[in-house]
C-alpha cells in the first residue's frame, strides 16, 4: 500500500520531478511512487492552479529561511517585485503572487 501523503508533500514532488529532466515514467519509478497516482496529483494540482508558471505551468517553491528576521525579502514573479517585512499578512501576500502568476 502507498504511503500516505499530504496535498503539500504532493506539490514538493511534482516541483521535484519539474527539475529532474526525466519523463514521468523513468522519475517515478527511480523515487517509488505510482505512476497513476502521481499523474492524479500533477492533474489534480494542476486544475486548482496550485502549479502556475510562466513556462513549465509549474511554480517551484523553495523554503526561505532568513538569516536576519529583522529584514524584509523582495519576491519577484515577472517584473513586478513584492516587498514583504515582518508582520505582512499572509492571505493578501498569496492573493497578490497567485495574481502576478496569472499575468506574467
Amino acid at each position: 500500500m502507498d504511503k500516505q501523503r499530504s496535498r503539500n508533500d504532493w506539490i514538493d514532488i511534482i516541483g521535484a520531478f519539474a527539475n529532474s529532466g526525466q519523463s514521468t515514467k523513468d522519475w517515478c519509478e527511480s523515487n517509488g511512487l505510482n505512476i497513476n497516482t502521481f499523474k492524479y496529483w500533477k492533474s489534480k494540482l494542476k486544475r486548482e492552479k496550485t502549479l502556475v508558471g510562466k513556462d513549465s505551468k509549474t511554480t517551484q517553491w523553495i523554503k526561505l529561511e532568513a538569516s536576519e528576521p529583522e529584514r524584509g525579502v523582495a519576491i519577484i514573479i515577472g517584473k513586478a517585485t513584492i516587498e514583504v517585512s515582518t508582520g505582512f499578512n499572509p492571505s493578501l501576500l498569496k492573493d497578490v503572487i497567485r495574481t502576478l502568476s496569472s499575468l506574467c
